[in-house]
């Protein structure tokens, strides 16, 4: 076992040099990593009805969402599932958000 250690250490050791030689010199050459597709693809319209719902809707997701995680649309089932309880200004951006989204 203590054989398999030192070979795996020797191996780790003997590749640091060739790494390190292998690392950009400055950040100019670091890849950069870019937004998902989908969200550089929507219209400056579909972007500002997301805006209008995410303000319209900020009390409702406290009041009724607040266990709910953001991320992978978690918020949106929650108060998709809670639609008969939402505010009046919520359901108003949603149905604008369906509206843009129909004529894009």
């Amino acid at each position: 076992m203590y054989r398999n250690l030192a070979a795996a250490a020797a191996l780790l050791l003997s590749c640091s040099p060739v790494l390190a030689q292998q690392t950009p010199s400055d950040l100019s050459q670091v890849p950069v990593v870019s937004q998902p597709q989908a969200t550089s693809k929507a219209t400056p319209e579909i972007r500002a009805a997301r805006k209008a719902v995410r303000e319209a809707c900020m009390d409702d997701v406290h009041t009724l969402c607040a266990g709910s995680q953001p991320g992978g649309g978690k918020v949106m089932m929650c108060l998709k599932s809670h639609k008969d309880q939402v505010s009046a200004g919520c359901k108003t951006a949603f149905e604008h958000l369906r509206d843009v989204r129909k004529g894009a």
